[in-house]
């Protein structure tokens, strides 16, 4: 049986891991930048200075993702569901499938689980669905074993 509780603590801990090392590579992007000495050549140090507060941006922009993805996973009830909805572990012929957050493959006890969002297309196909209920994903036929 899987434990959905271990599933959202798991995956909580992929985030939290996901933000730590964001946040460093940012703290090292500050680090490089007020450590640039201004050389003669004033071009090649403003052109430094660019790149790097590109690369800054680009991570404080993951950073704001994952930590809204923080955000939504202490949202979630990890209650019982006979449906399938946000919060629920799906079990299928084919894999597991945890609808929270689109952070892809995790792992579980040994056991490879995707979590997704509410907005992935396989979740719009699966919605509402019960145990038992069979589902057509391109062209290929999924049972739902159980929705917890």
């Amino acid at each position: 049986m899987m434990d959905k509780k271990k599933i959202n603590e798991v995956l909580q801990g992929v985030i939290a891991d996901k933000i730590q090392k964001l946040t460093h590579s940012i703290k090292l992007i500050d680090d490089s930048a007020a450590n640039e000495t201004k050389s003669s050549a004033g071009d090649k140090y403003e052109t430094s200075r660019v790149m790097l507060q590109q690369e800054k941006d680009k991570k404080l922009g993951q950073l704001d993702l994952w930590n809204s993805y923080d955000a939504s996973l202490k949202l979630i009830e990890v209650s019982q569901h006979d449906s399938i909805q946000l919060g629920s572990v799906v079990v299928t012929d084919k894999n597991i499938i945890y609808v929270a957050v689109p952070v892809g493959k995790i792992q579980c006890d040994g056991k490879q689980i995707f979590a997704i969002s509410t907005d992935a297309p396989l979740y719009k196909i699966m919605e509402g669905k019960t145990k038992d209920d069979e589902v057509s994903v391109n062209g290929k036929a999924i049972t739902i074993k159980d929705v917890l």
